[in-house]
């Protein structure tokens, strides 16, 4: 699983996203139980938000709340989809969401990043 999650990391930076994509979903078919899975959910959401699959993404985060709702990279997950219900036009739903990151995550730079982003925020 590791080389997988290596080539698949390696797509990721090389802004290959839709080989990203494949690599992932092989890699949560063969790799349910891995603990790096969690880092593949994440790398998955990047590349779907990349590509502006924004539905999909927004689906993947929710996959993680689901799966690993206190680790770091949900969080970072999270504020992604707070941004792309601002792009949205949806600020009550992106402000929600960053409300949501404050209270799961307050004493992590996510918490702070979420806070910043909704200072910005106009409704």
């Amino acid at each position: 699983s590791l080389v997988m999650l290596k080539r698949l990391k390696k797509k990721f930076k090389e802004g290959l996203y839709s080989e990203t994509l494949k690599e992932a979903r092989k890699f949560l078919h063969s790799y349910p139980y891995s603990a790096e899975i969690v880092e593949v959910y994440y790398l998955k959401a990047e590349s779907q938000f990349h590509m502006q699959l924004l539905d999909q993404c927004v689906q993947t985060v929710h996959h993680m709340i689901e799966l690993f709702p206190d680790h770091e990279l949900t969080g970072h997950a999270l504020l992604r989809v707070g941004r792309i219900y601002e792009f949205q036009d949806r600020h009550e739903e992106a402000m929600a969401m960053y409300k949501l990151i404050m209270k799961s995550f307050p004493y992590k730079a996510i918490g702070k990043e979420a806070s910043r982003s909704m200072a910005s925020i106009r409704l």
